[in-house]
């Protein structure tokens, strides 16, 4: 029998890996909470993603227990988590954004969920933090469709009197627990992604890996729905929302849905090309599309191998 070393006693249950660029204001509530209502041993890391004059970091150090990574300049979202990752020592990262605020026992559960060595993924119940009586849901997990859609659980619905755990997807990267071991093994999250569907393409990751996806609304987590760490210009953010899903399709969803599912696609993107032309957009709409298929091509070597357990299906829906 191993001895463990006296380093190895003092280890974090859980790294929680914050990324801030903008809303410092947000991200001081969200660290209270984190705080006040934490039950295991933590760390928090903090990415201060070149806020300006430094505010980010200035709110994090005002918490003891906070690590803080400073880059200088924006490296973007998907960088930023990385960084946080590669720091962390927890077996469990647990990635919250700073426009989200935690309640009473949201850890406990996730992490009780790990322990069952198929889960490589927990997604909490995230309600909309909007003052709306009564609450509704951001998203109670992410789906995927055939088609390429990509979509939030039970998103703008009501909360149920009773909503039960269940198998999905993916875990939204607004608050997502991850095995630690897990992302290393499908190798973190795709920097090359910038922000947008970054956490889509790690649940196709894990999920092609051959770990599943726990939705645990034990776990409440209330989520301020806003565009916290970054501003875009309306332009550049659809073609960097049209690029990267279009990338996770020819990545992932191509190679399962096949032939049904390149016919599926391409009725959704001829819909959605019509809807864009009507606003005058279908240019930046395209530029979008092809930069992603470029993208696509480039990554071609990382692909994954098909991994999955016997009897395992990937949760989908047909469009």
């Amino acid at each position: 029998m191993s001895v463990p070393r006296p380093e190895d006693q003092f280890l974090p249950a859980v790294s929680i890996v914050i990324p801030s660029r903008f809303r410092h204001d947000l991200l001081e509530k969200c660290l209270e909470t984190v705080v006040a209502f934490a039950t295991v041993p933590m760390e928090i890391i903090v990415i201060d993603d070149g806020s300006p004059e430094g505010n980010v970091s200035r709110v994090a150090e005002r918490f003891p227990v906070t690590r803080i990574i400073r880059n200088e300049v924006s490296v973007g979202f998907a960088a930023a988590v990385q960084s946080g990752i590669d720091l962390a020592k927890a077996p469990v990262i647990h990635l919250l954004n700073d426009d989200t605020r935690v309640t009473a026992g949201w850890l406990d559960l996730p992490l009780a969920c790990l322990r069952d060595r198929r889960v490589g993924a927990v997604t909490p119940l995230v309600l909309r933090d909007n003052g709306s009586v009564p609450p509704r849901i951001d998203s109670a997990g992410d789906s995927y469709a055939a088609s390429g859609r990509v979509f939030k659980r039970l998103s703008g619905r009501r909360v149920p009197l009773a909503i039960e755990g269940r198998w999905v997807f993916g875990a939204s990267g607004s608050s997502a627990f991850y095995r630690k071991e897990a992302l290393a093994e499908v190798g973190g999250f795709p920097v090359e992604f910038g922000a947008y569907f970054e956490d889509v393409e790690v649940s196709w990751r894990l999920q092609r890996g051959g770990w599943r996806v726990w939705f645990c609304p034990e776990s409440v987590v209330w989520h301020k729905v806003t565009a916290s760490y970054g501003t875009v210009s309306s332009d550049e953010l659809m073609e960097k929302m049209v690029g990267n899903q279009e990338m996770v399709f020819v990545n992932h969803g191509l190679s399962l849905y096949k032939g049904v599912g390149l016919v599926l696609h391409l009725l959704l993107m001829l819909f959605r090309l019509l809807k864009v032309f009507a606003l005058g957009r279908s240019v930046v709409f395209l530029r979008g599309v092809i930069k992603g298929l470029n993208s696509s091509l480039l990554m071609r070597p990382k692909r994954f191998s098909w991994r999955m357990r016997p009897g395992m299906r990937i949760p989908t829906d047909l469009i």
